[in-house]
């Protein structure tokens, strides 16, 4: 397949009229590819669907990706600056006793030192992880998902609007034995919250969404040192967590 990614002229020739392995794939693989692009479009991060794009290593699964940019310090008129991609099986493939969930990227550290601004960076803070309130059980053969498409949505514009002021992340379970667990698969709100506090360092802030906030609007933004929970609007979560870090 890596003539599809080839550069050369007489590749590009042979390639050029080859099917698009995109109308081949699997119902998983293409239920899944649905799931990542309307996160995309969710938190309108512009893409262009390639359907040439690979990658060298054969333990790549579903979404691979490249990000392009297009500045005059690269001395080019577009230039990949960073391109990874997903696998699952990877450490079940290294001997590993079960599949666990698995991203990876590649980033060219010269290209990305022209890009950054003329000015220190700041060290950063500890990210802060969105958890998901499972709203269903667990659906068999769906890739045991616990949380609605549109919730798991919701959760991921949070997460896009706390990066407003800092890093954050959705949290997520490790897979269970099952190469296919879906992204929207997350265990009891109890788990979750254990594992995020076990992070080091441990995140100030825990913020939390279920059904309710998501039709409200709201999140629950939690104090991990004082275990108090707090409800906010949606549109007071920038202003409120840049307050609270003031002194941090």
């Amino acid at each position: 397949m890596r003539i599809l990614d080839s550069k050369e002229e007489a590749d590009m020739e042979v390639a050029k009229d080859a099917p698009a392995y995109s109308d081949y794939l699997s119902t998983v693989s293409r239920e899944r590819f649905e799931f990542v692009k309307h996160g995309l479009d969710e938190l309108q991060v512009p893409y262009k669907l390639d359907h040439r794009l690979v990658r060298g290593l054969d333990y790549y699964q579903h979404t691979v990706w490249e990000v392009s940019c297009v500045s005059d310090l690269l001395g080019r008129s577009q230039a990949t600056v960073l391109a990874g991609g997903r696998y699952d099986g990877l450490t079940a493939a290294l001997g590993g006793s079960r599949s666990l969930p698995g991203i990876g990227w590649a980033a060219g550290i010269e290209r990305l030192a022209l890009l950054l601004p003329d000015k220190s960076t700041p060290t950063p803070r500890p990210a802060i992880p969105i958890l998901i309130v499972p709203d269903r059980a667990p659906e068999l053969g769906a890739g045991n998902r616990t949380v609605d498409d549109g919730l798991y949505r919701y959760a991921l514009t949070v997460a896009a609007m706390v990066r407003k002021q800092r890093s954050a992340f959705v949290a997520h379970a490790p897979a269970q034995n099952n190469d296919q667990q879906h992204p929207a698969s997350h265990p009891p709100l109890g788990k979750q919250l254990a594992s995020a506090l076990s992070r080091t360092p441990m995140p100030p802030y825990v913020l939390i969404v279920g059904s309710d906030e998501w039709s409200q609007r709201r999140v629950i933004v939690r104090d991990s040192a004082s275990q108090k929970q707090t409800v906010f609007d949606f549109d007071q979560i920038v202003a409120h967590l840049g307050n609270s870090y003031v002194s941090l």
